[in-house]
C-alpha cells in the first residue's frame, strides 16, 4: 500500500473521530448560582436560585429587561439532600452546582439544626465548592431572592454573591466564605459573627411613580459558637466590632464635643488590631490595642488637630466597650477573646475546664487606641 492511499485512510478516519459531539451549550444546563435552608414544621426547606448566563455577557452587565434574569425554586422534605433533590422533579434540563456563590441560612434552621448541620453534604458533593459567601438570615427566603439590583442589573452584582464591594466602602461586618466559617468554627475559643441580611424596603424608590424598590442589606449578625447559635444583634449594637476586624476598610466616626452642638466626620481608613491575653490570679485577662488613621471628611465647630484626636480615641473605646457589653448579654464573647487565650496558653487550655475560662465585664481591661489624622482636607485647622 503506498504512502498516499495510508495518508488518505487516516484522514478519513480522523474525521470520524475528530468534534465535540458530547459538548453542551450553556442554554443547555441549569446553574444554580444561590441555596437557601429553613426550617419549618419539622422539615428542612431548600431554595435555589438559578441564572441564565447567556445574558451575562451583555454590553455594561445589563439584562435584557423582557427577560427573566433569574428563577427561584422550592423543595421541602425532612432530610435536607432529599429536601435539594425535591428540585430535580421540575428543573427540566441538565443541573448543575459548581456555580454556587452563595448559601444563606435562616435563624430558625440555626436554631434548631446548629451551625454545621450542612457540613457533611456540601463538603462530601464534589460539584460543590468552599468558596461561596455565608450569611444568615430573619427574612423568608423566597422574599429575600426576589430582591434586585440596580438598572436590571445581573442578580450576580448583589451583596449576597458580591459582598466584598460593598464592604469596602462601608466596613461593619465582615463576609465569609463557606472555608473560613467552617475553619473559625472549629477554633477553641473562637466566635463567629455571621452577617444576617435583611430587606430594606424604604431608601430606594424606581420610575416616576416612586415604586418602591427592596434591596438587600446587612442589617446584624449572628453569633455562632460551640456550633451552636448564641443570638442575633442589630448593627446598631455591633457598633464596635468594625474597630477589631483587621480587615476593616473604611469607616465612618462621628466624634462629638461633649455637652455641645460641634462634631465632626472622620473616614477611617487603616486599622491595625492586636489582642493580648495574661493569667492574673484565677481568671484570663485581656487588652486591645487598636492604631488608627483616617481623613476629615466635615467639621461643624472649633476644633484642634489635638481635640479630634482626643475625642476619636475616647470613641473608639466607647464603642468597643459597648459591644463587648452586649455580647456578654448574650453570654458571649463577641471579639473571640479567650481564642487568643488559647493560641498563648495551649496546656493551660486544654487542661482546664470550659468555666475556667469565662469572661466577665472586667475580663477586658484595657482598650488602648492611638488615632492618627491623615489629611485635613481643603480647609486648615488649629495645631493647640
Amino acid at each position: 500500500m503506498t504512502a498516499s492511499i495510508k495518508g488518505l485512510i487516516v484522514t478519513g478516519l480522523l474525521l470520524f473521530i475528530c468534534g465535540c459531539w458530547d459538548m453542551k451549550d450553556i442554554r443547555d444546563t441549569n446553574y444554580v448560582t444561590g441555596v437557601g435552608i429553613d426550617f419549618l414544621d419539622n422539615q428542612y426547606e431548600a431554595y435555589a436560585q438559578m441564572i441564565d448566563f447567556t445574558y451575562l455577557a451583555r454590553s455594561e452587565g445589563m439584562m435584557n429587561g423582557n427577560h427573566d434574569p433569574s428563577y427561584n425554586g422550592h423543595g421541602k422534605n425532612p432530610v435536607l439532600d432529599l429536601a435539594i433533590n425535591e428540585l430535580y422533579r421540575t428543573m427540566q434540563m441538565n443541573t448543575k452546582w459548581a456555580m454556587i456563590n452563595s448559601v444563606v441560612l435562616t435563624d430558625r434552621v440555626l436554631k434548631e439544626k446548629g451551625t454545621l448541620f450542612f457540613w457533611d453534604l456540601f463538603t462530601r458533593y464534589r460539584e460543590i465548592r468552599m468558596t461561596p459567601w455565608i450569611f444568615g438570615t430573619t427574612e423568608r427566603l423566597d422574599e429575600l431572592f426576589a430582591t434586585e439590583g440596580f438598572f436590571n442589573s445581573s442578580p450576580l452584582t448583589e451583596i449576597m454573591y458580591e459582598p466584598v464591594a460593598n464592604y469596602n466602602q462601608h466596613s461593619e461586618i465582615k463576609p465569609y466564605m463557606l472555608f473560613q466559617y467552617g475553619a473559625e468554627l472549629n477554633e477553641p475559643g473562637s466566635i463567629v459573627v455571621l452577617p444576617s441580611l435583611g430587606i430594606q424596603k424604604t431608601t430606594w424608590t424606581s420610575g416616576e411613580r416612586k415604586k418602591p424598590s427592596p434591596k438587600m442589606f446587612v442589617n446584624g449578625a449572628f453569633l455562632l459558637n460551640d456550633k451552636r447559635m448564641k443570638g442575633w444583634m442589630p448593627l446598631k449594637d455591633l457598633i464596635g466590632l468594625r474597630w477589631t476586624q483587621q480587615k476593616t476598610e473604611r469607616t465612618p466616626l462621628l466624634v462629638r464635643k461633649p455637652g455641645s452642638e460641634e462634631y465632626t466626620i472622620i473616614s477611617i481608613k487603616n486599622i491595625d488590631v492586636h489582642k493580648h491575653a495574661a493569667k492574673k490570679g484565677s481568671r484570663p485577662r485581656y487588652s486591645i490595642d487598636i492604631d488608627l488613621a483616617g481623613v476629615i471628611l466635615e467639621v461643624h465647630g472649633d476644633f484642634s488637630i489635638a481635640d479630634i484626636q482626643k475625642l476619636a480615641e475616647a470613641r473608639v473605646e466607647q464603642e468597643v466597650r459597648l459591644t463587648y457589653g452586649k455580647g456578654l448579654a448574650l453570654q458571649t464573647d463577641i471579639y473571640s477573646l479567650r481564642h487568643e487565650f488559647y493560641k498563648k496558653y495551649p496546656r493551660e487550655w486544654l487542661k482546664g475546664a470550659p468555666g475556667d475560662f469565662a469572661i466577665s465585664s472586667d475580663s477586658l481591661e484595657t482598650v488602648h487606641v492611638t488615632f492618627e489624622l491623615k489629611e485635613l482636607g481643603l480647609n486648615k485647622l488649629t495645631a493647640k
